[in-house]
């Protein structure tokens, strides 16, 4: 049911059986939880599952597919790392996890389907690790606005092309590519795939690459 918990501030924890496989719009919106294993749920209705739930510092949904409606998370300011399971084909908004403050590890798991970006990820003040391990589509720009300690990439070895603006940098606010790993079976690195500007020497804010896994040297590569 759509906002069943809503509000529930004092729910800190709750067991979900196994028959439950969906969840309702801002079903646990505003709830204290702290940390939630969704189980067998597959699917989360339009929107806010788990917003401005303050207190909430883990997720685990590994059977949870389809997309990632806005504001899923949003708000969710004590999340320190989250995981896209294989299931999960969109991110479907900007806002999804907007106000994320604490989040410092992204990881998008291995799946058969590409996973799609459809809005810029950008807020995320504290990410420090973006780890993707699968094909993006990404629809205008992907991961921005990350901490300005910087941002270490790790590309797995089920990524064989790295789509255009998936990081954009910009140092004069700090947000600089640390390293960025290359998984054994890139092929591809699309024009602008790491964009962003030094604002003095007008170069890329990269700082370090590692190739040293790749099966052979990848098309592209205008950084």
């Amino acid at each position: 049911l759509p906002t069943a918990f809503k509000k529930c501030s004092e729910l800190k924890s709750i067991d979900l059986p196994d028959s439950v496989t969906k969840l309702g719009a801002e079903c646990f919106a505003g709830t204290g939880l702290e940390t939630i294993d969704l189980n067998k749920v597959s699917t989360l209705t339009p929107t806010g599952t788990f917003l401005n739930c303050t207190n909430l510092t883990s997720v685990k949904m590994s059977d949870l597919s389809g997309t990632l409606p806005r504001k899923t998370f949003q708000g969710c300011s004590s999340l320190k790392k989250i995981s896209i399971p294989a299931g999960v084909t969109t991110i479907e908004d900007t806002t999804t996890f907007s106000g994320c403050t604490a989040l410092e590890e992204l990881i998008i798991e291995a799946g058969s389907s590409d996973l799609n970006i459809a809005m810029e990820q950008s807020g995320l003040s504290s990410l420090k690790k973006l780890v993707i391990d699968r094909n993006l589509t990404i629809a205008k720009n992907g991961f921005s606005g990350w901490s300005s300690d910087g941002l270490e990439l790790t590309l797995g070895d089920n990524v064989a092309v790295v789509p255009a603006n998936l990081t954009i940098g910009d140092s004069t606010t700090g947000h600089i590519v640390n390293k960025i790993v290359f998984g054994k079976n890139v092929k591809t690195v699309s024009s602008k795939a790491f964009s962003g500007r030094d604002a003095v020497t007008g170069n890329n804010t990269i700082k370090m690459i590692d190739m040293s896994a790749l099966n052979e040297a990848p098309e592209g590569m205008d950084l």
